[in-house]
């Protein structure tokens, strides 16, 4: 019943109490509190347990969602570079058209 012991370790010493206290029925009264408080504790330890194993799952679900999030932002920023280049070239072509256009219109003059 040390306060390091194992989960094991501990299931045991729970296991051995209530073996002496059946075997010993006469001390029974003064040892049903420490058995009560003893199986309070592997509840809480159980639940703690349970509780720290939900968190685990919820947070590799989050870290899942935010894995794909960080992909689909890299992929929309790639996307992004190759929406401004394409603009910037639309946008040369457009001067070089307008440059066309005035250069007919001087021929015209």
């Amino acid at each position: 019943m040390h306060q390091y012991a194992s989960y094991k370790q501990f299931k045991q010493g729970l296991e051995l109490l209530e073996k002496y206290i059946d075997g010993h029925p006469d001390e029974e009264g003064s040892l049903q509190g420490l058995n009560l408080l003893l199986k309070r504790i592997n509840r809480e330890k159980i639940k703690r347990w349970s509780q720290q194993n939900r968190l685990t799952d919820e947070k590799e679900v989050v870290e899942e969602e935010n894995r794909g999030l960080l992909e689909t932002v890299a992929g929309l920023e790639g996307q992004r570079e190759l929406d401004q280049k394409r603009i910037n070239e639309l946008q040369k072509q457009i001067e070089q058209l307008k440059n066309i256009e005035n250069i007919i219109k001087n021929r015209e003059l």
